[in-house]
């Protein structure tokens, strides 16, 4: 499915986040696919006035006001979970990967919890991978390219890992076909 002009970009990334995390069959909160749709939407848009980095973000956090805390935490996490769901591929060859933005990006969804009442950064801070794997596979279905597909399908053939067989299965592959004895 390719963008429909007639919606609005947060409706189609609403209604692609409802579809990828129904097909996950993970229980998800209306909370979290809103922010998600949200954050899916809005950086496309974004004005970044902030630090490069995450650990400059960080810094900025522990240093600065609540207020400046909290966009500076909020900051680190969108960032964190969007480059590594919808850029996973160019951290691979990177010092910094994508175990650490996992690690940055769940912390600083955590470390919200403690200036604001917002109950579903938890979710976003416990299943912080999940939402990574959710934002790669509309990413792939978003970019449709086939050297993605490829990528992820390499990725299986090499761990066998039953989330990239998942995830391949929802973006259409057979995997009974694909199982080689």
């Amino acid at each position: 499915m390719f963008f429909n002009e007639s919606l609005d970009l947060f409706s189609y990334f609403n209604k692609i986040v409802k579809e990828f995390v129904a097909m996950s069959k993970e229980t998800v909160s209306e909370e979290s696919i809103f922010y998600l749709s949200h954050l899916l939407a809005n950086r496309s848009n974004i004005k970044d006035s902030y630090p490069e980095t995450l650990a400059e973000l960080r810094f900025m956090a522990i240093e600065g006001t609540s207020k400046q805390a909290i966009e500076a935490y909020r900051e680190m996490g969108d960032r964190a979970l969007f480059i590594s769901g919808f850029f996973r591929g160019s951290l691979q060859h990177r010092i910094v990967n994508v175990d650490y933005y996992y690690k940055m990006g769940s912390m600083a969804y955590a470390s919200l919890l403690t200036l604001i009442d917002a109950p579903f950064f938890a979710e976003l801070s416990k299943h912080f991978v999940f939402f990574s794997e959710i934002i790669r596979d509309i990413a792939f279905h978003v970019r449709g390219s086939n050297k993605d597909l490829i990528a992820m399908y390499e990725e299986w053939l090499q761990t066998r890992d039953p989330k990239v067989a998942c995830r391949l299965q929802r973006m259409g592959f057979n995997m009974d076909a694909l199982i080689i004895a």
